[in-house]
């Protein structure tokens, strides 16, 4: 019975280009059948190596992410965010899954714009973000 397969663990939540001296990456899981929740907390103090023109992803999640479609797979809310800057007329962040990876992409809001992603360039020196979600996985052990 799928539902019988629960498991709590512990991940590191990492930015996925570029270096970073983190000064926090604290990651909690829960999984029940393919259904992964995440919540954590990620800080860094100092960029060592510029990560390109990339997008800002969040990496290290517990489990790969399912291919089922990018708008059935999950989310992360953001509980808090501090040192990023947004473009113009942006005022939300969020991220959403990366098919077939561990990796969240982050995306920006805002009214009328369109959601685009968040540069590398648009991380501070003192990036810190808190945040909940959940995500499907095809892994069932």
């Amino acid at each position: 019975d799928i539902l019988n397969t629960i498991v709590f663990g512990i991940w590191t939540p990492t930015i996925t280009v570029g270096g970073y001296t983190y000064t926090t990456t604290d990651g909690r899981y829960q999984r029940i059948g393919n259904l992964v929740f995440i919540n954590g907390a990620l800080a860094i103090t100092a960029i060592t190596s510029a990560g390109g023109a990339g997008n800002f992803s969040m990496g290290g999640l517990p489990f790969t992410i399912s291919n089922y479609g990018a708008d059935v797979m999950g989310g992360l809310a953001i509980n808090q965010w501090g040192s990023l800057q947004l473009n113009v007329g942006y005022t939300q962040l969020g991220f959403r899954p990366t098919t077939n990876t561990a990796t969240f992409l982050a995306i920006q809001s805002g009214s009328s714009v369109a959601i685009a992603g968040v540069s590398l360039g648009s991380l501070g020196a003192a990036f810190t973000m808190n945040f909940t979600g959940m995500y499907l996985t095809s892994t069932v052990t």
